[in-house]
């Protein structure tokens, strides 16, 4: 059973509590007006989700683990990592995005990286590799929503085809965009992920900019995942993402850059350049194991 105080730990624990943003006060909060075009809305969503022009994004990344059991919220993993963004302006309002993933395992007191973890609901001792995700086919932005290349052809009716209609307002200068990210049936199930960015209006509206500054903060609920070895507990898994923009790749400390130049060896290039199986093809793999 999850009591009362659990559900109180972890609603401050996934950062759901008031939040503090390190911006100017904004003398036009009140005023500014979200577009209804598609095509404007396109814009200030990948202004948000990355850049307008041809270039790289880098965001910082930290996720914490939880497992949901009959027992409660059980704190079991942490990671941080940087997430890094190639994009590609196709013209048309069009923008294709090309996501590497990286996230280390940490410890959560000293905030080393560690490669293995004892897992408090089994006993057993598990090794850790590094959380990665890479699509050599991108994902694209469009007036008529965001998809995979490769999802969409295997799968269509995962996706809409209608004009672009955000789930977003405008709150005390800040933009607070909701976004749910759509899985593959392929992938093994139940999985959920959903998210909150929080960009200045005055940066995300300003069609003189190519980037706005931006933050995002989520969730991620699925199975336990096989390399976690606890097929045996009754439960789930909860993630929670939080994410900040930064202005560049300079702005990650030293000591990651460095373990992640070292274990991670395609960390400087682009997933369009990858070769070998897809993302589909290893989620199949993985279903078919």
């Amino acid at each position: 059973m999850v009591t009362r105080r659990d559900a109180t730990a972890l609603i401050g624990a996934m950062g759901l509590g008031a939040t503090t943003l390190p911006w100017s006060r904004d003398a036009n909060a009140a005023t500014h007006v979200l577009p209804e075009e598609p095509a404007k809305q396109n814009e200030v969503w990948v202004r948000i989700a990355g850049r307008t022009d041809e270039g790289e994004s880098v965001w910082r990344v930290h996720i914490r683990f939880y497992a949901i059991t009959g027992d409660g919220v059980i704190p079991l993993l942490q990671t941080r990592g940087a997430m890094r963004d190639w994009w590609r302006a196709k013209g048309g309002n069009v923008h294709h995005r090309y996501v590497s993933m990286v996230n280390f395992y940490v410890d959560p007191e000293s905030g080393a990286f560690v490669d293995e973890f004892s897992n408090p609901i089994t006993g057993r001792l598990t090794k850790l590799i590094p959380l990665t995700g890479r699509r050599k086919h991108g994902e694209v932005f469009t007036p008529n929503g965001r998809y995979h290349p490769e999802t969409r052809k295997a799968f269509p009716d995962m996706y809409e085809d209608r004009p672009l209609s955000l789930d977003w307002r405008v709150e005390a200068g800040l933009i607070r965009l909701f976004d749910t990210v759509h899985f593959p049936p392929v992938v093994i199930q139940p999985m959920h992920e959903v998210h909150t960015y929080a960009a200045p209006a005055a940066q995300a509206l300003d069609e003189s900019l190519n980037s706005a500054q931006a933050i995002t903060t989520g969730w991620f609920a699925a199975a336990f995942r096989p390399w976690m070895d606890m097929a045996e507990v009754d439960g789930y898994l909860l993630w929670h993402v939080e994410k900040t923009k930064l202005r560049g790749l300079d702005d990650l400390d030293e000591a990651f850059l460095a373990h992640a130049r070292e274990r991670i060896e395609k960390f400087d290039v682009s997933p369009e350049f990858d070769e070998g199986p897809s993302y589909l093809e290893m989620r199949m793999r993985e279903q078919q194991q």
